[in-house]
């Protein structure tokens, strides 16, 4: 049963017993409320004999016991639903996360970011709320619903038929909705991911959207599919409360049922008007737990669409492979391989090569032609369907993934920058890897030189996201972040240097804060000179040139941005070079430099 209930709620095994107990719980939790209105029919009925003397002691405990059950009860409830499942529901995303990772690209080929974001989060968060709100408590009355009418069948049989029979008819409604209702959820999620790829894929080709002045057809196609949803989402809303409505309108129907039928016993003298009183009070609660599992399983029968997400990704197949490598050498050899990402879309049909170890070997062809396709082969993030495919010997299908990972090093044409910097944006290679050992493989990568002109690009921080206008010639698509507060702490003494040199000297107006804002990417790593004309800024600019100096400066990007106050302004601002921004000497050495 615990294998059964893992998979209907994408759960550990601890979290599916977890979810046995809160369902127990709830069903406790439900009985214990009963008891009060047994209380309060022994004490009718000790009314109605006059045999209430003597019995205040009786009356006094039995409410103490009530309420030190129905707190116990609600203690453990709330312990056995929420905290087992929010606990349950972070070892669920772990899980996913880990499952994610170990998948192979075969299975991200055929879903995008938006879709998984989803099954991470929003589906998620579905079954954590259905988990800790619905499934214990639609279960839970069940069950104390199933003992209460046992009690009520031994006590009278016709009441409790009178009391009783609407439950079923109400239940056989909604599973008769099943299948509708299961449809309607399919196709909202449908809707939904197709929205959300549009929203995902708006935000990834903007700027070539709006280069190709395509963005507002876009937007009305995004448009459009946004008002699918609200569509959706409004019929799926209205389907589910047609059922749920009609269920509760016939449970309604009971407390009717009990009276009319009680009504017609006590004329005949088949009951009581004490039975009567009972089954009239014991109705009055038993259809409030009742209703809310009606609920319930409405939302139960909706969590199925955000399980079967969950599952697909539970349920895929991981690679495997031995964890022992045996290679001799790093050749790569291809034999008669053939592979297609699709059953009859054949991409490589009967490869055959070999690249050899110590040696440079080009994959050359058009566009489409299965160059990246042999790489991913080569690393198993894809597994071949002919021949086979070996490193240093080694059949790399053989191979556990992440083991054979260590023989590779791979740079991918879409490069992925993490908000961090450099150093550990490069460091990612080898965690363990010293600064100097990060520094030396920067040089051998030819990073060296480009690093320098990052003013100390070793405390760069990079991020994907650019801040338009404020780094001139040097904005680049992915390094437009640095660590401010680092290099303004390092360059806080030079700044004071220059302001010290540029005193009384004519030959620029003042030491500038990038158009008098504060200090920002240029100005913490190095000042900004404000000169008073932008001709002797140019000439300064192309004399540190012949001197193969690098000295940054300014196309716009202050005050609104491309105004001719803006241009204006930046035409006379140029950043101070790295190698006079050290120390006050520096700065006065530079001032010497541009005046001879």
């Amino acid at each position: 049963m615990i294998e059964k209930i893992q998979h209907a709620t994408a759960s550990s095994p601890e979290g599916a017993r977890g979810l046995v107990k809160g369902v127990l719980a709830c069903a406790f939790q439900n009985l214990a409320f009963m008891l009060p209105t047994s209380l309060l029919y022994f004490l009718v009925r000790d009314m109605m004999t006059g045999t209430t003397s003597g019995r205040t002691a009786f009356y006094v405990c039995g409410c103490a016991v009530c309420f030190a059950l129905i707190f116990l009860t609600t203690w453990f409830q709330y312990n056995g639903t929420f905290f087992t499942t929010y606990k349950e529901s972070g070892v669920r995303r772990l899980n996913l996360a880990e499952r994610l990772r170990k998948l192979p690209l075969s299975f991200f080929g055929k879903r995008d970011l938006a879709d998984l974001t989803s099954t991470i989060m929003a589906d998620c968060e579905v079954l954590e709320k259905t988990c800790s709100h619905y499934i214990p408590g639609l279960f839970g009355s069940l069950i104390s619903t199933v003992l209460i009418a046992l009690s009520l069948l031994v006590f009278d049989w016709r009441m409790a038929l009178a009391a009783l029979w609407v439950i079923p008819v109400s239940i056989a409604i909604l599973l008769g909705s099943y299948r509708i209702q299961d449809n309607v959820q399919a196709k909202t999620m449908a809707v939904k991911m197709a929205c959300a790829d549009s929203i995902q894929e708006y935000i990834e080709t903007m700027r070539d959207l709006k280069a190709n002045s395509a963005e507002n057809a876009y937007l009305d196609g995004l448009s459009e599919k946004i008002r699918a949803v609200e569509k959706q989402t409004i019929s799926a809303e209205l389907t589910n409360a047609v059922f749920v409505t009609s269920a509760a309108m016939v449970l309604k129907l009971g407390i009717a049922s009990v009276a009319l039928t009680g009504s017609v016993l006590l004329i005949r003298g088949s009951i009581d008007v004490l039975t009567l009183f009972l089954f009239l009070l014991v109705a009055s609660r038993l259809y409030d737990p009742m209703q809310g599992a009606l609920q319930n399983l409405a939302a139960v029968i909706a969590m199925r669409t955000n399980v079967g997400r969950m599952n697909e990704i539970l349920d895929a197949p991981l690679q495997t492979g031995s964890e022992q490598l045996t290679n001799q050498g790093c050749d790569i050899v291809f034999d008669h391989v053939g592979f297609a990402y699709n059953s009859g879309e054949t991409v490589l049909r009967d490869v055959s090569f070999t690249a050899r170890q110590g040696e440079v070997t080009a994959l050359v062809g058009p566009s489409g032609g299965g160059k990246t396709t042999v790489s991913r082969l080569a690393a198993r993030f894809w597994d071949y369907q002919k021949g086979s495919i070996t490193v240093g010997g080694m059949e790399v299908s053989q191979i556990d993934p992440e083991k054979l990972m260590s023989l590779y090093s791979i740079v991918f044409q879409d490069v992925t920058l993490f908000d961090n910097t450099i150093l550990e944006n490069i460091r990612l290679g080898r965690k363990g890897a010293t600064d100097e050992e990060v520094l030396a493989a920067a040089k051998l990568a030819n990073c060296e030189e480009f690093a320098e002109k990052l003013f100390y690009a070793a405390e760069a921080k990079i991020s994907a996201r650019k801040k338009p206008g404020r780094m001139g010639a040097y904005s680049f698509e992915t390094l437009a972040r640095l660590d401010i507060e680092k290099l303004a702490q390092r360059r806080f003494a030079a700044i004071r240097a220059f302001a010290y040199a540029a005193r009384g000297n004519g030959f620029f107006e003042e030491l500038a804060f990038a158009g008098g804002r504060a200090p920002d990417i240029f100005s913490a790593c190095c000042p900004v000179l404000k000169f008073r004309d932008p001709r002797v800024r140019d000439a300064v600019y192309a004399k540190l040139r012949e001197k193969k100096m690098f000295a940054p400066i300014y196309w716009g990007g202050f005050g609104e941005a491309g105004s001719p106050a803006a241009r204006a302004e930046s035409a006379t601002l140029m950043c101070v070079p790295p190698h006079f921004a050290d120390s006050e000497s520096e700065a006065e050495g530079f001032c010497e430099f541009i005046l001879g």
